[in-house]
């Protein structure tokens, strides 16, 4: 499962892998239920041989930090946010497939 991050600890975070996948959600939101496990099995997928420790999986709940999502303007859930090497590079916006995103990541990864 994705570490749950916060406004304290969010800048480190984001450092801790060339590749770097926050999730903000709600746990109201029906898209944020839908994703929760596809991005729980691409942080399965990405743990593996050849892969471990170069992209780590982040969640933020917007309920409970709400600031952090204004911040970095997510108006809409699920947002993930791309970050290469700490720097926020692109947003995913609402629901996406498994295959869809494996293969997004993978060509991200590919561009670190």
């Amino acid at each position: 499962m994705a570490k749950k991050t916060n406004e304290h600890a969010f800048a480190e975070d984001i450092k801790q892998a060339p590749l770097v996948v926050v999730d903000f959600f709600a746990d109201w939101c029906g898209p944020c239920k839908m994703m929760a496990p596809v991005l729980e099995q691409l942080e399965r997928d990405f743990s593996v041989k050849g892969y471990r420790g170069q992209v780590k999986f982040l969640s933020v709940d917007v309920e409970h930090h709400r600031k952090l999502a204004e911040d970095r303007n997510v108006m809409n859930l699920p947002t993930l946010m791309i970050f290469e090497n700490g720097v926020a590079k692109e947003k995913v916006v609402g629901y996406r497939k498994y295959g869809d995103l494996k293969r997004y990541l993978k060509e991200k990864l590919a561009e670190c």
